[in-house]
């Protein structure tokens, strides 16, 4: 089999740690191509991509996917540093909103509340107060646990008892 890893703890890793199997296993990286059928001045501009490690050296995905870019995660963690609610206090009188991830089997359910905030009337910014992890999410649950989640959200920026 010839592949890509993906997600450490899936099929690819599996048969590569059974100590049991009948065939060998043989990863081969970047290195052993290199002025063979990677150039090495090809291979230094494709070591400043994100997926390298995975595509190149044999490396698993781990915990950095391929819809975000580094950069773009760490300029959404500065912004919620400088928007933080421990800087600015969620108000009554802006609109929330909330946002459902649902995952089924494998995957967690993922639920965050964002406000609208203009601060000091410059832009617009939506910014995340509130996040909530469900695992392992169930299809027949899922209805109850979101509301289950949502409803003290409710409670609390809708100034209820």
């Amino acid at each position: 089999m010839a592949s890509t890893p993906n997600a450490p703890g899936r099929l690819f890793e599996t048969i590569e740690k059974d100590l049991h199997s009948k065939y060998e296993k043989i990863i081969l990286d970047y290195t052993v191509g290199l002025d063979k059928i990677y150039d090495r001045k090809e291979i230094e501009k494709k070591k400043n991509e994100p997926e390298f490690l995975r595509e190149y050296a044999g490396h698993y995905l781990g915990k950095v996917g391929n819809v975000f870019l580094p950069s773009q995660i760490q300029t959404c963690i500065e912004l919620g540093n400088e928007y933080s609610i421990d800087k600015i206090p969620v108000s009554l009188y802006t609109l929330k909103s909330v946002g459902i991830d649902p995952g089924f089997s494998s995957s967690a359910t993922g639920i965050v509340v964002l406000e609208h905030i203009k601060p000091d009337n410059l832009k617009d910014r939506i910014r995340v107060i509130e996040t909530y992890n469900i695992e392992k999410g169930d299809p027949t649950s899922f209805l109850c646990d979101c509301h289950k989640a949502c409803q003290p959200v409710t409670r609390k920026y809708n100034n209820l008892p």
